[in-house]
């Protein structure tokens, strides 16, 4: 049996800066790798649930499908919970943070190389995207594994006043992570589709109002000559003309082939910014049967144009597939780094030891923790494919005027009415097994019985949980209380990137990369801090309600850009950078309820089981996000994400809050 040892008290640190002796007698100070974990446990997340919205957006797939399936990643954040005591009885806390960061690396170059797959089908999508999904669901599983293994280890290795002192350094690590994910890796993306492209090309639309002369076009940016024989864009003209309210077409073609088994994207942008000129579709493809045929890109002028005005088209060209596999691989590369520096740098602690008595083969609680998942998941899954199975005979009897109209808007809501049914099918099955007499008790049998096998007692921590004062109260504000934020972070990328045809911004890839990492973590971590102040100066139930405000009303901001389709940067960044404070001064409101509903008996148990009903509370509004936002529009899914917040907030008046909670002398 490992002897179990206590972690050094804090009176045996001479400094917070200095490791004490490990098992090995290394003295390892935190610096060597607090940041460094926490830097990875950060861009692991924002990997999965941010920028594969960016990559699938660019890579042509419909927000629909692509948010539908990134949602389901976060399943296992979800249930992480049911395997978090395997980590705590078999192998040390050390070895599974390494380990895990190892597998990552090994998923995401292995996404790499899923994402430069040819256009080839399955079950009626592209190859790279189904693969890519499943090697993401290794990463979401490894990930979730490495969030429970290094925060164990972060309470093991360090003294009580260690870990005060770099929670911190924790939380800026985990922020540098998301700035380095969003900011740098994206800009890479962005910088490698240029240099694998022909030279960019301009021209300019001149629009006509009636009443008012017309705006020369400015002189065009100068293009760099293609060398002889390389690849170049043309164009029809330098200039087209079109009148108010209407619309006319313009091509463009290559002037090579671009090979066998190869694509070329271009992307059109408009570098004015004039809401009022816009085209369609804003990227196209090429390929060696089509590179030599002109295709058309409709340029349309809206009839709200108020006088004649001018706007410049930016038009790029590259290999959008080898820019994300590039940046895959650049990450994929540093877990290795990092993950082969830890095995030296982080101390083997004398806390972290794991009790081999009565302990069962690692197989028997791994296999019981599998079919816990499984059985559920396999009888969902195959009542959901049922479903989606007799869609033509379903279909039209559960909606016969949506079903049968050829508009394209009534066809794409009756797509996903259709889809809401049948996920709601597996949901009904599980309450009916759960909760209906007769067969609730046979249900809750099994499960026992998979916790007893396991030795774990994972069912003991479930039933603690669930009889804590007010929990259906607080776990439905959990579930609510991002109901309306969730969506809108889920179609923010594509919102910002789209074509102002589509409803969007048309900002580029390295605008969105400055916007969304820099200012829009710099105000995060404005935003926890002022929240910090707040709580512990006056306690989180006098100041919720501020918090909350700050949390929902600066998503107006995105109500305001899709009604004005404003090119003004310095707006645009203004607007992020508020909406990035707001949501760092209310989720601290939320962080703390889940850490009121983790106190008591098993409080690391109950914190992870409330971070699971947390991801529960991301996956649920996120998977049917692209369809609704497909259905209404940008700017009515906006405005429909500002009516989203009131459930959660009707519920803040019944949680269970004391009033002393959060204050400074009380925390």
């Amino acid at each position: 049996m490992a002897e179990n040892q206590s972690a050094p008290s804090a009176a045996e640190h001479h400094s917070v800066h200095l490791g004490e002796p490990d098992r090995r007698g290394r003295r390892i100070s935190p610096w060597a790798w607090v940041p460094s974990v926490n830097f990875l446990q950060g861009m692991q997340y924002i990997l999965v649930t941010q920028m594969f919205i960016i990559v699938f957006y660019t890579m042509g797939i419909p927000n629909s499908t692509a948010l539908f399936w990134l949602g389901l990643l976060s399943l296992p954040w979800t249930i992480k919970p049911l395997w978090g005591p395997l980590i705590d009885r078999y192998w040390t806390k050390r070895n599974w943070t390494t380990t895990m960061q190892l597998m990552v690396g090994i998923a995401l170059v292995g996404s790499a190389f899923t994402i430069l797959l040819p256009g080839t089908q399955i079950l009626g999508l592209p190859a790279f995207f189904i693969i890519t999904i499943a090697v993401l669901f290794l990463v979401a599983f490894a990930s979730a594994t490495h969030d429970i293994a290094c925060d164990g280890y972060y309470m093991l290795a360090l003294s009580e006043r260690q870990q005060a002192f770099f929670v911190g350094i924790r939380s800026t690590a985990f922020r540098v992570g998301w700035i380095f994910t969003l900011g740098p890796l994206v800009y890479q993306a962005d910088m490698v589709q240029r240099i694998t492209g022909p030279p960019a090309e301009y021209f300019a639309v001149q629009a006509i109002a009636p009443g008012s002369d017309p705006v020369a076009p400015e002189d065009l940016p100068d293009s760099k000559p293609a060398a002889p024989g390389e690849q170049a864009i043309l164009l029809d003209s330098p200039t087209i003309a079109v009148a108010k309210g209407e619309s006319a077409e313009y091509g463009i073609r290559l002037a090579r082939d671009p090979g066998a088994d190869k694509t070329i994207t271009v992307v059109l942008k408009n570098r004015d910014k004039v809401p009022e000129i816009s085209l369609d579709p804003m990227v196209l493809t090429f390929t060696s049967e089509d590179w030599n045929t002109p295709k058309p890109v409709t340029v349309k002028v809206d009839d709200k144009l108020k006088s004649s005005d001018t706007a410049t088209f930016g038009v790029t060209a590259g290999n959008v597939a080898l820019g994300w596999a590039v940046v895959l691989i650049t990450a994929g590369l540093i877990y290795f780094l990092l993950a082969t520096l830890h095995r030296f740098l982080l101390p083997v602690a004398k806390a972290d030891a794991v009790e081999t008595e009565d302990r069962p083969p690692f197989y028997i609680p791994a296999l019981a923790v599998a079919a816990t998942i499984l059985v559920p998941f396999i009888l969902g899954y195959v009542s959901y494919r049922l479903i989606m199975a007799e869609q033509a005979d379903l279909g039209p009897h559960l909606f016969a005027g949506l079903a049968a109209s050829a508009e394209a808007a009534d066809k794409k809501l009756y797509d996903f009415l259709y889809k809401l049914v049948a996920l709601l099918v597996p949901t009904s099955l599980g309450l009916v097994l759960f909760f209906v007499p007769g067969l609730k008790g046979y249900t809750r049998s099994f499960f026992r019985k998979m916790s007893d096998v396991s030795r774990i007692g994972f069912v003991d921590v479930f039933t603690s949980f669930f009889a804590k004062e007010k929990i259906g109260i607080v776990l439905s504000f959990i579930l609510l209380y991002r109901l309306g934020e969730i969506p809108l972070s889920s179609l923010k990328a594509p919102f910002l990137l789209g074509s102002t045809a589509s409803g969007g911004l048309d900002m580029s890839l390295s605008e969105f990369a400055f916007a969304n990492s820099v200012i829009y973590v710099l105000a995060l971590i404005v935003g926890g801090l002022f929240s910090g102040w707040l709580i512990s100066s006056f306690g989180l139930k006098r100041v919720i309600w501020i918090l909350v405000a700050f949390m929902h009303l600066p998503n107006l901001g995105y109500v305001f850009m899709s009604y004005t389709l404003t090119g003004n940067l310095v707006v645009v960044n203004g607007l992020i950078g508020f909406e990035a404070f707001g949501y760092g001064v209310g989720l601290s409101a939320f962080l703390m309820v889940m850490i009121m509903a983790a106190k008591g008996p098993y409080k690391t148990a109950h914190y992870a089981l409330c971070t699971g009903f947390m991801a529960l509370g991301v996956m649920i509004p996120q998977m049917p996000s692209g369809f609704i936002q497909e259905v209404l529009g940008y700017q009515k899914f906006f405005v429909m994400v500002m009516l989203l917040v009131v459930p959660g907030c009707l519920l803040i008046p019944f949680l269970p809050i004391d009033p002393s909670f959060g204050k400074r002398d009380e925390a």
